[in-house]
């Protein structure tokens, strides 16, 4: 019989790490909720009208989201609480 050793959060991160920049995966599809679905869809009309009469070309929803990702990934941090939260 095999003794299970107990692995510490901080090995499993690196065993992560180390395993996901061997592989370089990176992820290609997001599944969204139809809640979601529906915020992106009445998100993207509100901001494509905006562009229209500003005169600009209006954005699909995977650009717009593109977009958001970019801007929100950069201001998202961990609180105190174990919170994920958008800094302003």
């Amino acid at each position: 019989m095999y003794l299970q050793q107990q692995i510490t959060c901080k090995q499993k991160y690196k065993m992560y790490n180390k395993k996901n920049q061997k592989l370089k995966r990176k992820m290609q599809n997001l599944r969204l909720n139809k809640f979601e679905q529906e915020a992106i869809r009445r998100k993207s009309i509100e901001i494509n009208k905006k562009l229209v009469e500003k005169g600009k070309a209006p954005l699909k929803e995977s650009e717009l989201l593109h977009k958001i990702l970019k801007k929100a990934i950069k201001k998202t941090k961990l609180d105190e609480n174990s919170e994920i939260t958008i800094e302003q």
